[in-house]
């Protein structure tokens, strides 16, 4: 088989794409990255990316958002979004409390009276609602009946959003895709 040079030769745009794209080429020399580019179209849209690329994986939009950014803007994305929220939960009445560096599965507890909210909060820099989640969150939201999931979308301009999900609803409203695994050697090598 042929090996293709994606960082150089563009492959075949998805439809929607290819509209706006014209030939840009994938970001990096990532096959995976085929609507990184320019998805406009398909972001615009709030769907995925019908991309053509090598083994049909999903396409991910920088434009979009997502938690594929730098690490300085996601930082920043992420420090908008739970001000944003904590905002949110005292102008309805809430007491909040970070959470954020005990790595427990949320970033906020939010009481009111005998409520108490377990706020995990998304931030993201494009209109649509896709995120990053982690095992250890994902376990939390299906396992803890105060869990609310807060995506904030265009979490750095004046037109930011927030989007509330309770936890038992994660695995009906979304996709859930692993984008990672972690690798440990079964053995050791010489």
């Amino acid at each position: 088989a042929k090996s293709t040079n994606w960082a150089t030769t563009p492959p075949p745009p998805c439809a929607g794409c290819a509209a706006v794209r014209k030939s840009s080429p994938p970001v990096g020399n990532n096959p995976n990255s085929l609507c990184d580019s320019v998805s406009l179209y398909c972001t615009s849209l709030n769907k995925r990316c019908a991309g053509t690329s090598p083994a049909g994986r999903i396409e991910w939009s920088r434009a979009a958002g997502g938690g594929f950014g730098d690490a300085k803007t996601n930082a920043l994305v992420e420090k908008a979004a739970v001000r944003k929220v904590t905002a949110l939960l005292k102008r309805r009445g809430f007491s909040v409390r970070s959470r954020e560096n005990d790595r427990i599965g949320y970033d906020l507890d939010a009481t009111k009276g005998r409520t108490e909210l377990h706020v995990e909060i998304k931030g993201v820099s494009g209109e649509g609602t896709q995120f990053l989640i982690t095992k250890a969150e994902l376990a939390r939201a299906t396992s803890d009946s105060a869990f609310r999931l807060m995506v904030v979308t265009q979490a750095r301009t004046q037109n930011a959003q927030v989007h509330e999900f309770h936890g038992r609803d994660l695995k009906r409203r979304f996709a859930l895709t692993p984008v990672s695994y972690f690798a440990k050697s079964k053995r050791e090598f010489p």
